[in-house]
């Protein structure tokens, strides 16, 4: 019994023996013999595809370009009375209405991003921590981080409230005007259904809809979540997909901006598209195609005014883009 036992054994690993050779023989002819030299690779990542788009989903139209004299181009916002503001190059350059230059200042670092109060004053993300300024360019305050690895990536300011991405910290932050942190917003909570937000690059945007409660951009879900300011769970929506109803690749939407009647304009890198959905999250039409900017632009932040025009920061081109919907142009 223990010789058959012994050749029965002696034959497994010589019939195992076989068949890895084989695998890995296959495996390595697979690897390094030539393709066939007809047909299409089906696996191909073939992005040309999805950056034409139909004309009659394109229901905006650029009525304005502004120049921006700045090498690098980070964050944009519009005040009430249409003034903008661009950072950069350590740098802030503010416009009047009519995209004239009206005044600039330097920082002792890059705002990686900003927002006007209602009071003009201006909130910026400085690496870590938050500054303020007044009208005339001159330092009101600065916060203290809320940690030394925190990385502020976009700033919504209320009435009562500043509320803070923080892309190292992957949390949203909630503060008073005082600078007083009240509460953390997203944090990972699996007692209360929160998974926590995925930041893999530094594109993580907030911002407060019509009825007071907060957005976040929770890119590396290609999702937009919404809470309430105290952070409870309220919904969610976004689909993975490169068609043009959904987000594709990493880190999308890169940035986004809410509208008056609370729909959502989205912009995105990998395929550079600025597009609206309706406040559930429904696709429903198009602001800036692919083609109308340069491939690899990755910084298109947004802002909206209070006609509902829609401002482009186009770092590839340096320059402030401003859409209307074109049915606005044609009453």
């Amino acid at each position: 019994m223990k010789i058959q036992s012994g050749r029965k054994t002696l034959a497994t690993v010589l019939v195992m023996l076989v068949i890895a050779a084989t695998i890995t023989w296959l495996g390595y002819h697979s690897l390094t013999r030539k393709p066939a030299p007809t047909g299409d690779n089906p696996f191909e990542y073939d992005i040309e595809t999805y950056r034409h788009v139909p004309e009659e989903m394109i229901r905006y139209t650029q009525i304005r370009q502004i120049p921006v004299n700045l090498d690098k181009l980070l964050a944009l916002a519009v005040a009430a009375d249409k003034r903008i503001c661009v950072s950069g190059d350590n740098k802030i350059l503010q416009y009047d209405a009519d995209g004239k230059i009206a005044r600039s200042f330097n920082l002792t670092a890059s705002a990686q991003c900003l927002a006007i109060a209602s009071n003009y004053r201006l909130f910026l993300g400085v690496g870590n921590h938050i500054e303020i300024y007044d009208t005339t360019g001159a330092l009101v305050k600065r916060w203290p981080p809320f940690d030394a690895n925190s990385f502020i990536t976009s700033l919504a300011v209320t009435h009562e409230a500043v509320f803070a991405a923080d892309a190292g910290k992957l949390i949203i932050l909630r503060y008073d005007l005082n600078g007083n942190l009240l509460n953390k917003i997203g944090e990972k909570d699996t007692t209360r259904d929160i998974p926590g937000f995925i930041i893999p690059s530094p594109y993580f945007d907030v911002a407060v809809d019509p009825d007071g409660f907060i957005w976040g951009a929770n890119t590396g879900r290609l999702l937009l979540e919404n809470f309430t300011p105290e952070g409870g769970p309220r919904s969610h929506w976004g689909t993975s997909s490169m068609r043009i109803e959904g987000f594709s690749g990493c880190c999308n939407p890169s940035h986004f901006a809410i509208l008056s009647d609370g729909s959502f304009v989205t912009a995105e890198k990998g395929l550079e598209r600025v597009k609206i959905y309706d406040r559930a999250g429904q696709f429903i039409a198009v602001v800036a195609q692919p083609s109308l900017f340069r491939q690899g632009t990755a910084g298109l932040d947004l802002a909206v005014d209070s006609d509902d025009c829609i401002y482009v920061l186009d770092s590839g081109a340096r320059q402030v883009r401003i859409f209307q919907h074109k049915n606005s142009i044609n009453g």
